[in-house]
């Protein structure tokens, strides 16, 4: 399952809303090349040092899906697209707690382009 309304809100936060292509490549190499040379090319891209410091809260999120999707709520409620995103991921979470299987899921903001809920043990 994935929700780009969180991705375009993210942008959106960051105020380049126009760049969110930019941004999700960028973020995407995280685990290749580590958060300062992706903070470097987004700065490259021509994105502020201020926007490019917004998204480190986002990169570190940690707690259940639903208290990473609370926090995300904390960052992004100034954003209308972003804001609709995720309570568009909560009503699917409470449909999967509704069925017990909330406990075997995990929630990855995975770039470039998906705010995943998958099964944990498709992660080992």
């Amino acid at each position: 399952m994935n929700n780009r309304k969180i991705l375009y809100g993210i942008s959106e936060y960051m105020g380049e809303p126009g760049r969110m292509t930019d941004i999700t490549v960028a973020i995407d190499k995280l685990d290749k090349i580590g958060e300062e040379n992706v903070f470097a090319e987004l700065r490259d891209k021509g994105i502020s040092l201020e926007a490019v410091e917004k998204i480190r809260p986002l990169l570190t999120l940690s707690g259940t899906p639903r208290e990473k999707l609370v926090l995300m709520a904390k960052i992004l409620e100034h954003t209308s697209v972003g804001m609709k995103g995720i309570e568009e991921t909560q009503k699917i979470m409470h449909c999967l707690e509704g069925l017990s299987l909330i406990n075997m899921m995990k929630l990855i903001l995975l770039w470039p382009g998906d705010l995943i809920i998958t099964p944990v043990q498709s992660l080992k």
